[in-house]
């Protein structure tokens, strides 16, 4: 669902021309309702937009790798293998 979001609001940003990153920030903030990633941008200054897609992005797949079952060994395949690599060096 966050990467959803994440998606659209880069969308919807692109189209805007010469959009200040305060105003990309305040506007990603303000429509996002991930608990988890509202928390981290109260705690974290957050002051370029790559900074930004790069702490939402990491929550995103946080919360979709919480939200999936575990895999056996016998199930591993290539993107599981990445998405273990993935949680293993956050």
């Amino acid at each position: 669902m966050l990467l959803k979001y994440i998606q659209r609001f880069c969308q919807v940003r692109n189209t805007i021309p010469r959009i200040s990153p305060a105003a990309d920030i305040m506007a990603f903030s303000e429509g996002v309702t991930n608990k988890q990633l509202v928390g981290k941008l109260e705690m974290h200054n957050v002051e370029t937009v790559a900074k930004l897609l790069a702490l939402a992005t990491k929550c995103a797949r946080e919360a979709e790798s919480a939200s999936r079952p575990l895999v056996g060994f016998g199930e591993l395949n290539d993107t599981t293998i990445k998405e273990l690599i993935i949680l293993l060096s956050i």
